[in-house]
C-alpha cells in the first residue's frame, strides 16, 4: 500500500508512490542530535535575548519610564535625558546609533523569529551587552 510506513531490512522505510524510501539505520540518532543541536541554538538564542532584554531593563530604570517603553524608544528617552550627551557631536550620534543598533540588530531579530547563533556569536553579543550596560550606567552617572 502506498504510503504505510514498513520495517525493511531492518531499516525504517516508508513506501511512496515512486517506491521506498530507505532511511538510515541511524535516524533516530540523527533525529536526536538535530533535536539536541536545535535546543542547543535555542539555549543561545536565549542567552542573546536574555542579555539584551537586561540592558533595557537597566535602562528603563536608570530613566524611570514606563514599562511600555522598549528598545530603540528607550535610546530615544535617553537622548533627551542628555544621557548621551557630549562636547564632539560625532561621539554623541555614534553613542545613540550604537544603542540603537544593538536593539534593533541583536536584540529583535531572536524576538521575531528563530535564530541559529553559534556558541563564539551567542558569547560575543552577551559580552557586548555587558559592555552596553556598563557603558549606560557610566553615561547615566556621567562618569565619563
Amino acid at each position: 500500500d502506498s504510503g504505510v510506513a514498513a520495517f525493511k531490512s531492518g531499516e525504517k522505510v516508508f513506501q511512496s508512490p515512486d517506491g521506498w524510501i530507505n532511511f538510515p539505520k541511524d535516524w533516530d540518532e540523527a533525529t536526536n542530535k538535530q533535536q539536541k543541536v536545535s535546543e542547543r541554538h535555542r539555549d543561545y538564542r536565549n542567552a542573546v535575548k536574555e542579555a539584551m532584554l537586561t540592558l533595557e531593563d537597566r535602562m528603563r530604570t536608570s530613566l524611570k519610564v514606563d514599562e511600555s517603553v522598549h528598545g530603540v524608544d528607550l535610546v530615544t528617552e535617553a537622548a533627551h535625558q542628555g544621557v548621551f550627551n557630549r562636547k564632539n557631536k560625532g561621539e554623541q550620534e555614534g553613542l545613540q546609533l550604537l544603542f540603537r543598533g544593538a536593539f534593533q540588530w541583536i536584540r529583535n531579530p531572536p524576538g521575531h523569529r528563530k535564530i541559529e547563533y553559534s556558541k563564539e556569536d551567542a558569547i560575543k553579543m552577551v559580552l557586548f551587552a555587558d559592555y552596553l550596560i556598563n557603558l549606560f550606567e557610566q553615561l547615566f552617572n556621567k562618569t565619563i
